[in-house]
């Protein structure tokens, strides 16, 4: 996963000069073209070189949905993208002595947003700026963060087919759990609380922070669902743990559809250890499923996620910086709340009401697109 084919440079060169010649031919007026990610990247490049006439007054959008995928090929691929050789430079496309279609989107467009306020302040440095931090701070008055949203048609348990009972209040929650336990050949107690996790096996995703832990967690009174793809080896060591211990762990390699919901309805707590998140979606679905997250104090994840406080019961999950002891210690602070079956229900109860629906995204883009009109 992750990997480029070989002629991706070109197809999606060709992609972005497709866009503009078709809007060109379709004498579509446009005001403002948004694109997404190092695939639409030179769209705004593009415009300013080829198709300045046709669109004079068109503002371009770049939005960067994760820093990590940047488009980068090697050097010989640059005459397929039909752009003069002053635009491999340092100041442009080159890269290491590689092209780098990405930075095309972050130098050309008129503005850039990724996918949570946090994640936008977080690619200026070093730590996320996978290599263009430096060039991000130059641009970053251009820079905004604007959070993803969810779609409760889909993410909803009012109406979900794919879990056990569709459930409008924490108290019917319950009949998912227990189908969850029976499912995944785990005992059926509804007093062990669940831990759930829906990700890609990949060290981004701290799932190497789970399986440091493993054998403490394993010893604590609770049980672990995992659906997942990605690195073989976090498929061996997740394997081997569920055939040492099927009582406390299930693991499912690959991705289901219908289980990926059952974990959200059935689970007490879902796990989100992530080094980095761009925006996250998993911790907004558990909300709305009554399944409190423990989450890393990263990207999405530290806009959504509030840290629990036992006193005044204000916060939505609980929320951890550092590694694998912290995430324990977050792991043990659920517990405790599981322990206090009111206050868990309260909570569980509260974070079902968040909305993390498209609409306040939405209005956030339209004023962004305003924005640029006026400009």
């Amino acid at each position: 996963g992750g990997k480029d084919y070989p002629d991706s440079a070109e197809r999606f060169s060709f992609f972005s000069k497709g866009v503009l010649e078709a809007i060109k031919k379709l004498n579509i007026d446009v005001d403002i073209l948004h694109c997404q990610d190092w695939h639409t990247a030179l769209t705004p490049l593009y415009l300013k070189i080829h198709y300045k006439d046709a669109f004079p007054s068109a503002k371009t959008l770049f939005t960067i949905h994760n820093l990590g995928y940047q488009g980068v090929f090697s050097a010989d691929k640059f005459h397929l993208l039909g752009l003069p050789w002053q635009y491999f430079h340092m100041e442009e496309l080159e890269f290491y002595g590689n092209i780098n279609l990405m930075k095309a989107g972050i130098i050309h467009s008129d503005r850039i947003n990724t996918v949570s306020p946090t994640y936008a302040k977080e690619i200026l440095t070093p730590e996320f700026g996978h290599n263009l931090d430096g060039l991000l701070r130059k641009y970053q008055y251009k820079l905004t963060g604007i959070l993803n949203g969810i779609d409760y048609q889909i993410w909803n348990p009012a109406f979900d087919n794919y879990i056990a009972k569709r459930y409008k209040s924490y108290k019917s929650k319950i009949e998912n759990k227990l189908y969850l336990q029976k499912k995944q050949k785990l005992p059926v107690d509804r007093d062990l609380p669940v831990f759930g996790m829906v990700a890609r096996l990949a060290e981004q995703k701290g799932i190497d922070y789970i399986t440091e832990i493993m054998e403490k967690l394993l010893s604590e009174p609770l049980q672990i669902v995992i659906l997942g793809d990605g690195d073989p080896k976090y498929k061996d060591i997740l394997t081997v743990w569920q055939k040492r211990k099927p009582e406390k762990i299930s693991f499912t390699s690959g991705f289901n559809e219908e289980l990926a919901h059952q974990i959200y309805a059935g689970s007490d707590f879902f796990l989100m250890p992530s080094r980095f998140e761009p925006c996250g979606l998993g911790q907004m679905i558990s909300f709305k499923y009554g399944t409190i997250p423990v989450v890393r104090k990263v990207g999405g994840l530290a806009d959504t996620v509030e840290n629990y406080n036992f006193d005044t019961e204000e916060g939505t999950g609980f929320v951890f910086e550092g590694g694998a002891k912290e995430l324990l210690k977050s792991v043990e602070e659920a517990l405790k709340l599981f322990k206090d079956r009111e206050k868990m229900e309260r909570l569980a109860a509260k974070v079902m009401k968040l909305d993390f629906s498209w609409k306040s995204s939405i209005e956030k883009y339209l004023k962004t697109y305003e924005e640029m009109m006026n400009q």
